[in-house]
């Protein structure tokens, strides 16, 4: 029977001009996504009369929670980024099985890593090689 049989999934890992390009289109949208968030907030202030203020750490940990979120969110729930639709690529667990939300979680938080993103100029950038995670298609 076919059910029975159990086929094994290759994955085959993307090179690193289709990781820049997910980089990008990803960054472009956390950016678009923080720039909106910080123009509510700013309309929402000045419509209530309030001063606006420029609490620089406010706007960094919205920007960290904007970062976290979208990763974790996407991939959480497609294993894609919109970065990743576009380029048809996905996030697999190198295990093959299924993504957590521990996984994709992890990979959003280790990105905030400062010069995290230099680390994907060697074999594996440290938010798939600490999750054994990779991007890749089938």
């Amino acid at each position: 029977m076919l059910d029975d049989l159990q086929h094994e999934v290759i994955i085959e890992p993307v090179g690193k001009g289709i990781r820049f390009a997910n980089l990008l289109i990803d960054t472009i949208c956390v950016y678009v996504i923080f720039f909106a968030v910080a123009f509510a907030l700013v309309f929402v202030k000045m419509s209530k009369g309030e001063p606006v203020d420029d609490s620089q750490v406010l706007y960094l940990f919205i920007s960290y929670v904007i970062l976290i979120g979208y990763f974790t969110v996407f991939e959480g729930l497609t294993g894609r980024t919109i970065g990743k639709i576009i380029t048809g690529t996905r996030v697999y667990r190198l295990d093959g099985q299924p993504l957590t939300w521990k996984d994709t979680f992890l990979r959003a938080v280790i990105r905030l890593i400062p010069f995290e993103v230099f680390s994907g100029l060697g074999f594996a950038p440290w938010h798939d090689e600490w999750t054994k995670t990779t991007v890749g298609k089938r």
